[in-house]
């Protein structure tokens, strides 16, 4: 890029421009005061008088540079080459700012030159044409105007009708190249012509969905937003060096990554793939799930002689109507060749007809309400049923607890919740204990007080609580708890596990058994899952909900790719064969006719102390 076009994208509003090459430019005496240069090329730059007061040069290379009189006073100067740039005493730095180690050159003082003031130039003097000789006469000088040049243009007639035709033949190029199809154009503005392209909802990389992310620095959301539009403008090279410059300043990212990993693919052919996550109500839930489609994504694009696979991400909310209106959208894209997701199981369970009519496969890893069992031959889930997780929970409380009364504390308004109380209670009859129906305690109940239920649970003979909320009534099983005062074991489903639960909670769930389908410290961990996350994050520690959608990623991912000709049948047909399996964060990832997973993951957890130096609680496997 020169200077000429880059001044133009900087005049329209574009501010980010990562590792550009500008060496030797002209750039002096411009108002560039927040601009981002990050790791750009500015070798040898004119930046004489320009004002760069706020500008972001990290790892930007300045070297032998002519930076006399330029503004740097508030600018980002970490880890620039400034070898021999040259400097002057009205140029700014930041404070503290060490000239000596930077290794500048101090410019000499030049020389002041008087101002010469410019002397218009006279008209023309000539002579007169001078009188025969002995007429009498004497020479005049006068003042001469130049002459003005008046050229008359004419057009033969012979020539008049082709010059009108051709104007004709040239309007006529321009009004049909207006009226093309956009696909038949050769520039596309966007990447896709898919009606997915302007859903809101809906984005491979055309539109930032996360315009929040936690412990994110401002460089970072200028360089996401930076690779999002080059993707909108099918700039796939600039959208690499973007987005990739965003994930060095925030490792854990998924949606930067899932987009780079898009901008990478370019034009090129690929098998696409969505994944619904609840971006809109629960955020960090949301970055769970993407972060396993992601790693999954990843790992197959690394793949040599494999189409690489591209991802939409949806924003549902978490709700019944958008899951419904996103899935529609989705089975009417004709790309899409499966889903990830949902989250709630009564939106997967809104969802589940609408892609069973068109044949479009949905694999859910979180969604664990029995209802989903044997609901649609398009419906998959990798997570373990409620049943599965009651069970073990009831083992527990049977076998290790010595227990054989409890309460349950659920909310009426979620699916999952209504199911793991049910499975819970018929779990715990077929071991000999009970749940009374007077201990059966709805948390979305209007008049409910968690000091007075727990005091009745307990005046009713219960040894056990039991706390199923979902996420939404979280807070209210976090009370009941604290109204226990530990008094009696608690229990839990997969829903009340989080940070959040620990972090609010506290001491009073200290001891505490949850029933999740995976632990990063438990058995069946995989190695390989393990070394991919931390290539991707930075970090191995991800739990559950990233473990579970990447082996949901994993399965779709394996199914598309035994197919020479990838179709929505042949997915499902593959899925639902006997002898398919793949390998996964958590072992062998297979499917029973139901939809469940054969031989369901699922991994008792407690609520431990940290020892000292550390402070606060954490989540340890059973063994």
């Amino acid at each position: 890029m020169d200077s000429k076009e880059f001044q133009q994208q900087y005049d329209t509003g574009e501010r980010i421009f990562f590792k550009i090459d500008l060496r030797g430019s002209n750039l002096s005496g411009i108002n560039l005061s927040d601009v981002e240069f990050d790791s750009a090329d500015l070798t040898g730059a004119n930046l004489r008088e320009a004002n760069l007061s706020n500008a972001n040069l990290r790892l930007a290379k300045l070297s032998q540079s002519d930076l006399r009189g330029t503004d740097l006073s508030k600018a980002n100067l970490t880890k620039a080459d400034l070898r021999e740039a040259l400097y002057d005493e009205k140029t700014k730095f930041p404070d503290k700012f060490d000239l000596v180690a930077a290794n500048l050159q101090l410019a000499p003082k030049t020389p002041i030159i008087p101002h010469v003031r410019d002397v218009p130039t006279p008209d023309v003097l000539t002579p007169d044409v001078p009188s025969p000789p002995n007429s009498g006469s004497t020479t005049k000088l006068t003042i001469k105007k130049r002459p003005t040049l008046k050229r008359n243009i004419k057009i033969s007639k012979k020539y008049l009708i082709p010059v009108i035709a051709a104007i004709l033949a040239l309007v006529a190029v321009i009004v049909v190249a207006n009226l093309l199809p956009q696909s038949l154009m050769e520039d596309k503005i966007s990447p896709s012509n898919s009606p997915l392209t302007f859903n809101p909802r809906i984005s491979s990389g055309d539109k930032v969905l996360i315009e929040n992310e936690e412990g994110v620095r401002k460089s970072f959301k200028l360089l996401k937003q930076a690779g999002v539009k080059a993707i909108a403008e099918a700039k796939y090279n600039e959208a690499i060096s973007y987005l990739d410059g965003a994930i060095q300043e925030s490792r854990n990212s998924p949606e930067s990554l899932i987009y780079l990993n898009n901008a990478k693919i370019g034009k090129k052919q690929a098998e696409t793939i969505a994944v619904v996550a609840p971006i809109g109500s629960d955020l960090k839930g949301a970055l769970e799930i993407l972060r396993g489609v992601a790693s999954a994504q990843y790992e197959s694009n690394q793949q040599i002689g494999t189409t690489p696979i591209k991802v939409l991400i949806v924003n549902d909310d978490d709700k019944e109507e958008v899951g419904k209106q996103v899935a529609l959208a989705l089975v009417e894209a004709p790309e899409v060749l499966g889903v990830v997701g949902h989250w709630a199981s009564q939106v997967s369970l809104a969802a589940k007809d609408i892609y069973n009519s068109g044949k479009l496969v949905a694999i859910s890893p979180i969604s664990t309400a029995v209802r989903l069992s044997n609901s649609s031959s398009y419906f998959f889930r990798t997570v373990p049923s409620d049943s599965v997780a009651a069970k073990a929970l009831a083992d527990y409380m049977v076998t290790k607890l010595n227990k054989k009364q409890a309460a349950v504390f659920f909310n009426s308004q979620s699916t999952y919740s209504q199911s793991l109380k049910n499975e819970f209670i018929e779990a715990l009859s077929q071991k000999g204990g009970e749940v009374s129906s007077d201990n059966t305690f709805d948390l979305y109940d209007p008049g409910f007080t968690a000091k007075r239920r727990v005091e009745q649970a307990i005046q009713q003979g219960a040894e056990v609580i039991l706390l199923a909320p979902n996420r939404g009534s979280l807070d209210k099983a976090l009370v009941v708890a604290q109204a226990n005062e530990k008094r009696l074991p608690l229990l839990g489903g997969d829903g009340i596990y989080g940070d959040t639960t620990l972090q609010d909670g506290g001491a009073v769930l200290e001891g505490m058994i949850v029933a999740i389908a995976w632990h990063v410290d438990g058995t069946l961990t995989s190695a390989d899952f393990r070394n991919l996350s931390i290539q991707c994050w930075g970090t191995g520690d991800v739990n559950w909900r990233t473990a579970m959608s990447y082996d949901a990623a994993k399965a779709l991912i394996t199914a598309i790719q035994r197919q020479s000709q990838p179709t929505r049948t042949g997915t499902q047909q593959v899925l639902s064969s006997t002898d398919f399996f793949t390998k996964g964060a958590s072992g062998t990832i297979q499917f029973e006719s139901s939809g469940d997973r054969r031989n369901p993951p699922l991994q008792l957890v407690k609520v431990v102390k940290a020892k000292v130096p550390t402070t606060g609680y954490y989540f340890a496997p059973v063994k």
